[in-house]
């Protein structure tokens, strides 16, 4: 069976990523520079032939869907065989972006039952790598990104949250799954292998086709999105009853915010916009 191709992710993916955080910079989203490999300031990336941080997972869910990679909050945990593929002799030296880690075995098992869709089993393993890595760097962007005047979404909320509220963990995975179709709506090579993945998979890995203007059709606005979900972490000092980290609240500001407002940061704390959030039905 193939391995990753650590080369191939390292060069295409950099690429592909330096090209979405141009895309957030022109948004006004800051990404941290600094790291001599890369232009911008990434997570670490490493393979894992284990999961690194969620050991209460048995045998039967190694080839899940839903689990081929993670983005971790923290330094990397030196257990399991690891291979860094964006800094030398597995050196961690972006301590505060955390790392993100590809399942190796997984996703090759995975790609193996995609091939169908690609031009040969290697394409898939690659192609399949690529597309885990936007997800998880997307994981990155929602919970670390943004600007530094804006406050960041409770991490510890999200670690707590994420496996016990299935709205928390649609929010996360929605959003996720919607800066990777982003990214790849237009690659024809990777596109199918996306939703063919994204098809099989459970359901919060489907809710970013609420965040398109039609299922596996054109994703709203990026702007907009990356504006609502600035303005949704500004709401956690105004609104701090309602629930945070939610999909549902998420597209309650889309839906009942106008785009003008959410674009137009001068306006998000004014006494009519704060009216209007407390009259939205969040959920508590």
């Amino acid at each position: 069976m193939s391995d990753i191709t650590l080369g191939n992710i390292l060069q295409v993916g950099s690429k592909m990523l330096d090209h979405f955080v141009e895309i957030l910079k022109i948004n006004h989203w800051t990404i941290h520079e600094g790291n001599v490999f890369h232009k911008h300031h990434y997570p670490d990336i490493v393979l894992s032939e284990r999961w690194l941080n969620l050991p209460e997972l048995t045998n039967e869910h190694y080839w899940d869907t839903d689990l081929l990679g993670c983005y971790s909050l923290s330094p990397i945990p030196r257990i399991g065989k690891l291979k860094c593929i964006s800094i030398p002799e597995g050196r961690n030296e972006n301590l505060r972006e955390g790392y993100i880690a590809l399942y190796e075995n997984p996703i090759i098992q995975c790609a193996s039952k995609l091939s169908f869709c690609t031009k040969s089993p290697e394409d898939a393993i690659n192609g399949l790598s690529l597309i885990v890595l936007m997800h998880e760097f997307a994981h990155y962007i929602v919970i670390d990104g943004g600007t530094s005047s804006i406050k960041k979404f409770n991490k510890n909320y999200f670690i707590k949250n994420y496996h016990a509220d299935e709205d928390v963990k649609n929010f996360h995975e929605g959003l996720a799954q919607y800066f990777t179709y982003f990214i790849i709506k237009k690659d024809k090579d990777l596109l199918p292998i996306f939703l063919t993945l994204s098809g099989g998979q459970s359901a919060p890995y489907q809710k970013w086709k609420e965040l398109c203007d039609s299922p596996n059709g054109e994703p709203k606005d990026i702007r907009t999105i990356l504006n609502a979900i600035l303005l949704y972490r500004e709401l956690q000092t105004v609104c701090p009853h309602f629930k945070h980290q939610s999909f549902e609240n998420f597209k309650s500001i889309i839906r009942e915010i106008p785009k003008e407002i959410i674009l137009d940061k001068s306006r998000w704390m004014d006494d009519e916009i704060i009216s209007m959030v407390e009259a939205i039905k969040f959920g508590i």
